[in-house]
């Protein structure tokens, strides 16, 4: 590892521990030098910079909330990552308008119910259980997988994080 990626970590840990100590002073940059990812990673979910930047914000407050609550089974920009990610996932789900049509009504000239014109682009039922059934799977191996590689599969295979992404989120090289 290069020496100032090896400084730029330490220095993070030091912030991360005066921060969990209770020095609020110590937030501000720990948090600062995160906030590129976490934004990408917020803009990523609800797709336009000024949601972005709110659940940004969201997020590092739920952040600061539960500060305490962080127990170091991950690394922290993964933690944080996550926390900002649901953030995201609540304004998303807060900003898109719902809409209630019955799917029986008719609403064509051929009189065919909207039933008959949607097309299921979604899973079927089996796809689903499939996919359940893998997450289950992963789950239960995750635990069994090193710190660094549980982290790299939570960001890329969970939050949907490109190659690139982890690989910043988790401060190492590509191609590794």
């Amino acid at each position: 590892m290069d020496f100032n990626a090896n400084s730029h970590t330490v220095h993070e840990d030091h912030l991360l521990h005066l921060a969990l100590n209770g020095d609020r002073e110590a937030l501000g940059p720990l948090f600062a030098s995160y906030m590129p990812q976490l934004y990408r990673a917020a803009l990523r979910v609800v797709r336009t910079p000024q949601e972005a930047e709110d659940a940004l914000q969201d997020g590092l407050l739920c952040a600061l909330c539960h500060l305490r609550e962080f127990a170091g089974r991950s690394r922290f920009s993964t933690w944080l990552t996550s926390i900002v990610t649901n953030a995201a996932l609540m304004r998303l789900r807060r900003i898109r308008p719902e809409r209630v049509i019955s799917i029986d009504q008719k609403v064509d000239r051929k009189d065919q119910p909207l039933e008959n014109r949607i097309p299921d682009s979604g899973p079927n039922p089996e796809e689903i259980y499939a996919r359940q059934e893998r997450l289950q799977i992963l789950e239960r191996g995750l635990p069994s997988l090193p710190t660094p590689y549980r982290e790299a599969v939570q960001l890329c295979d969970v939050q949907g994080m490109s190659t690139r992404e982890t690989a910043e989120a988790l401060g190492l090289p590509l191609g590794l």
